[in-house]
Order: structure tokens, then sequence, then C-alpha cells
């Protein structure tokens, strides 16, 4: 063993302290054991750019703003032609009473010429001022009857223009709608994405501490594996086999090496009062106390 050579007999004892343990104090080395660390991997999250979130937003609503707009526009549509169908039949409903209020009146007239010619009278004032009363009377109600029909047509058509407008103005009521619900869901989705960012910090936490805790039981159980095999000694080796193997060499070149640069009688007295020597030398101790007795001449 390769020790230094001690100037005091402090260094003197480390040395031989040293010297001891190398040879006599043997421990088995902890077999290298290859614990495995936790290493869960962490999410990674990527925030999406305010464009990304509105075009992600627009997708979404796009469909039932698209339907919502159609309903609307097949409503007025239904609406228009409802009204439609209601003029022809206004239209209709006047001729159809024209034509009674003709009829009935001609009738009435072709009545009162008969009987005047029956009786003799037929171009009389009297027959003739009938005849035109009726033919006032037929005039006034078909003008009343015309009248009738065109504000009806007129309240129908007001209500076609009313449905018109609203049917120009769907395009920009939609539009200024759809601008403002595609600002609230992008809102929505950005608060979607800010939740799911935090949970994901939440769990790339847990997910470090997770696998320190992981290193930290890992360095545990190695330091205890090496302290376990540190407290295993094997057996002392033989005093036949500490001679093989140079432990006595070493002992006694390291005591000489101090012992012989003092003092023949301090060296003799101290190795003589010191017993921790006689642990290191064993049997050999009293040879060398003979031996510097002998130098001290005592």
């Amino acid at each position: 063993m390769q020790y230094e050579i001690p100037t005091s007999k402090s260094e003197l004892l480390i040395t031989l302290k040293e010297i001891y343990h190398y040879y006599r104090i043997q421990r088995i080395e902890a077999p290298k054991i290859n614990l495995k660390t936790l290493a869960l991997p962490k999410l990674s999250f990527v925030a999406k750019s305010e464009e990304e979130l509105t075009e992600e937003a627009k997708t979404l609503i796009s469909a039932s703003h698209q339907r919502e707009k159609n309903k609307s526009i097949e409503e007025i549509n239904e609406k228009l032609a409802s009204l439609e169908i209601l003029i022809v039949s206004a239209n209709q409903t006047t001729q159809s009473l024209i034509e009674k209020i003709t009829e009935l009146y001609t009738t009435s007239q072709e009545k009162i010429r008969e009987e005047g010619t029956v009786k003799g009278f037929a171009t009389s004032n009297a027959v003739l001022d009938k005849i035109s009363q009726l033919e006032e009377e037929k005039n006034q109600k078909i003008t009343d009857a015309i009248e009738k029909n065109h504000q009806q047509i007129a309240t129908y058509e007001s209500q076609k223009a009313e449905l018109n407008v609203r049917l120009t103005a769907l395009d920009e009521y939609f539009s200024s709608l759809f601008d403002k619900d595609v600002q609230a869901k992008v809102l929505e989705l950005n608060e979607e994405q800010l939740k799911y960012r935090d949970e994901i910090n939440k769990y790339n936490n847990t997910v470090s501490e997770k696998n320190l805790n992981s290193q930290n039981n890992v360095l545990k159980a190695q330091a205890n594996l090496d302290l376990r095999y540190k407290e295993i000694i094997i057996p002392e080796p033989s005093k036949d086999t500490l001679v093989d193997m140079g432990y006595y060499d070493d002992v006694i070149g390291c005591v000489n090496s101090y012992y012989l640069n003092i003092d023949a009688v301090e060296a003799y007295q101290d190795l003589l009062n010191d017993k921790t020597l006689l642990i290191c030398l064993d049997h050999y101790y009293q040879d060398l106390l003979y031996a510097y007795k002998l130098r001290a001449n005592v």
C-alpha cells in the first residue's frame, strides 16, 4: 500500500489506521445495479393565435348561421307567395262579383222592358227612368267592388313591399349578427384553450414532481444498497495471509519511518506505553519493542 511518511505521532496513528483498514477490514463492493427512474413525458401546449381562433369560430358557426338565414328567406318568400295568391284570388273574386252584378241588373232591365212592351209603353219616360236608375245602381256597385278590391290589393302590396325590404335587409342583418357571434365564439374558444393550458401546466407540474420523487427514491435506494453492502465485512485474513499480503511489512515500515527519526529513548518509551501499536503489530510488537530497547540501551 502506498502511504506518506508520517512526521508526527498523530500522522503515524492515522496512517497505521489506514493500513489496518486497507488490509484487515475488507468490504464487499456494492454491485452496479441500474435502477430505472420514472420518466413520465410532459405535454406541450401551443396557444392558437387570434387569427386561428377567428377562423375556427367561423367554421363552427357558419353552417348554423346559413341555416338560420335560409330559414328566414324561406319564411319571407312563403309569405310573399301567399300574398300573390291573395291578390289573384281578390281579383278573381272581384271580377266574379262584377259579372254577377252585371248579370243581375241586365236581367232586371230586360224584365222592365218586356213588361213595358206588353203594356204598350216600352218607350215611356217611366220605363226609361227605371232602366236608367238600375244602370246607375249597377255602375255604383261595380265601382264600389272595384274600389274595395283596389284597397285590398293595396294592403297586400304594402305587405309585399315590407317583406321585400326585410328580404333585402337580411344580408346586412345576418352579416352583422355573424360578426358578433364570431367575436363571442372567439372569446369562448380562448377561455377553453386557457383552461386547457392551465390543466396541462398542472399535469406537467405533477409529472415533474413525480419524476423528481422517483429520482430521489432511486438515489436513496442506491445509497441504502451501498450502505448495506458496506455493513457486510469479510472475515479478517489469517496472520499468514497478512504476511503474504505485505501487511506487517507496511506497518513495521511505517512505525520505523517515524520512530527512527526521533530520540531513541523517547521512541522506546512511546512504543512501550502506546498499546495502539500492539493492535496493529500483533506478535511483531514484542520483537519491535525489544529492538527499540536495544537501540535506546536501557
